[in-house]
């Protein structure tokens, strides 16, 4: 896959435009990682799966579905829009083999499990401490987003850091 020029331009020009407004060079630094491509894309995508998870869920809570099994329903259908965006525009995987994407998937279950169970615990900590369960799930939410990129970028999707060697194997 080979990244999008539109979105190489937007991002380009959205850089000139912030560091035209902004001088400082540690705002510049923050603004030159999220306007790299794959910062940017993981981050669309992410509004994207939320979107999905929130689109499926609230739908058929709507139709009359028991919440829970909505909820798993709808996160399920999130994490597969997850993988499928970003196995193929964020990290662009190279894996060619059934079994490369076979234990892509996989990897990316587990991680989006860990993840899961992770912000869970912080929430119930949170709760048993009595603390704002609001700031708990801010928290939860920025680690998980955090988490799952460096477990994607690392340990998923590693197919296109190490070439045909992943797929010698």
């Amino acid at each position: 896959m080979v990244q999008s020029p539109i979105i190489k331009k937007f991002l380009d020009f959205t850089r000139k435009i912030l560091f035209k407004i902004f001088k400082s060079e540690k705002i510049r630094t923050i603004i030159t990682k999220f306007t790299e491509y794959e910062v940017f894309t993981y981050l669309v995508f992410g509004v994207l799966t939320t979107l999905v998870d929130m689109v499926i869920y609230y739908s058929l809570v709507y139709m009359g579905a028991d919440e829970v099994i909505t909820n798993v329903i709808s996160s399920t259908c999130a994490i597969l829009f997850a993988y499928v965006t970003n196995k193929r525009w964020v990290f662009e995987s190279k894996a060619e083999t059934k079994k490369d994407h076979l234990m892509e998937l996989i990897k990316f279950f587990e991680a989006r499990i860990f993840t899961l169970l992770l912000s869970t615990l912080i929430i119930w900590v949170f709760q048993i401490l009595h603390w704002n369960p609001y700031i708990a799930k801010i928290i939860a939410m920025v680690l998980t987003v955090v988490l799952n990129y460096i477990l994607s970028k690392f340990f998923i999707f590693t197919s296109n850091k190490k070439g045909t060697e992943n797929n010698a194997n």
